[in-house]
């Protein structure tokens, strides 16, 4: 059986670990190739040697596309008569122009795992927490899918690392609340929490936000990139509401995620349309200083935030 794996790496190296469990578990012998390093002609000349102990045999080749050494018409001939055993190709992205994978593409199978994205990454979520016996509380899986930007081998571990705090609990359900504690999140998390702030018109809580962030050693440019995201959102999503487009609408034309959704429709309700437009235009001229270098970054982030989140209503220059 002739076998390439490709797509999403960590799906398809679960694949081929599936694979080699399966053939362990039948007896063969298993043998992962690099084909960068050995000499995989050597490993077709013994390939059809009897074995006392193992008379099947699961070959997994790595990195074993690029190479004209398949071309050969021995080669091919190798791989055609290599029943009753498996040769597995294992690989990411792969040239669809490559002679392995034409070759296989017409003699053998091809399993493709593509990356997850929405309602089948939360159908995997839900089926990997079930695997550790946990469920999932409403807004649990959108948070957790997000905080891990969609990885799947990362929420993988995640999902693990919340099996292990429940493990000895009764309570087997996670909570947004247990993922906001253990779960490592990557920064956007928090700059809804500061978009919160400014449209609560909380500058102390807004300001000790943005203090968080560089304190993390964030870079003032890549917080200006989030901001300007994010507003250029809300911008779009008052701009849309207020024309009668429905919640559902907005979130597919903008393909917002979930999480950000939720986020985004709360926090647009504490603003004007008006006010949503002077601050993105104050966001474009915080851009111009930050590039003409018309000031030090952090403090016009922070006077940003500061005049954005003050309860007064008197327009101010950043």
């Amino acid at each position: 059986m002739l076998l390439l794996v490709k797509g999403e790496s960590y799906l398809a190296r679960q694949r081929v670990r599936e694979l080699k469990k399966e053939a362990l578990k039948a007896g063969a012998l298993v043998e992962d190739i690099d084909c960068a390093q050995d000499d995989a002609r050597e490993v077709f000349g013994t390939l059809n040697t009897p074995s006392l102990f193992a008379p099947q045999k699961l070959l997994v080749f790595h990195n074993a596309f690029g190479s004209s050494f398949w071309e050969e018409k021995d080669i091919q001939e190798a791989l055609l008569k290599a029943d009753p055993h498996t040769l597995v190709f294992a690989a990411g992205e792969v040239n669809e122009t490559d002679p392995l994978f034409r070759f296989l593409l017409q003699k053998g199978t091809i399993e493709e795992f593509a990356k997850l994205k929405g309602p089948a990454l939360r159908t995997w979520v839900q089926k990997k927490c079930k695997e550790h016996g946990l469920s999932l509380a409403p807004g649990a899986d959108d948070l957790l899918m997000f905080s891990c930007a969609d990885d799947a081998e990362r929420l993988a571990g995640e999902i693990a690392k919340l099996a292990a705090f429940k493990r000895f609990g009764e309570d087997k359900t996670v909570s947004k609340e247990d993922v906001l504690s253990l779960v490592a999140r990557r920064a956007e998390p928090k700059i809804f929490s500061t978009i919160d702030a400014i449209s609560a018109k909380n500058r102390r809580v807004a300001t000790k936000l943005l203090a968080e962030h560089l304190a993390a050693g964030e870079a003032p440019l890549q917080l200006l990139k989030m901001f300007v995201w994010q507003f250029r959102a809300l911008v779009s999503i008052k701009d849309m509401g207020e024309r009668g487009v429905k919640r559902g609408e907005i979130a597919r034309k903008l393909r917002l995620h979930p999480f950000v959704a939720q986020k985004s429709f709360a926090a647009v309700q504490r603003f004007s349309f008006e006010e949503l437009k002077e601050l993105y235009r104050r966001l474009f001229a915080l851009d111009l200083a930050f590039k003409t270098g018309r000031g030090n970054p952090g403090q016009l982030l922070h006077l940003f935030v500061g005049q954005a989140s003050s309860r007064n209503k008197e327009k101010q220059r950043t």
